[in-house]
């Protein structure tokens, strides 16, 4: 199986490094294991035979749009 090298699906590395580098960002021990664990499991989920989209400036809304 090919593992994905970069970008969105990433298995995170070395847990103690990633950790590390997520507390160095300001985040508490707590949330950076959250994070780790978060991304482990997502690289877990997906790989380059997966169909994503990704888009982290969209906006998401919700109600009904009138038209006048």
């Amino acid at each position: 199986m090919n593992t994905i090298g970069t970008g969105i699906g990433q298995e995170p590395g070395d847990s103690d490094e990633s950790l590390d580098n997520l507390v160095n960002r300001e985040l508490q021990p707590e949330e950076a294991r959250e994070q780790y664990e978060a991304e482990l499991t997502f690289s877990k989920k997906f790989n380059q035979e997966s169909w994503l989209t990704y888009a982290p400036s969209m906006k998401i809304s919700f109600g009904t749009v009138l038209r006048a």
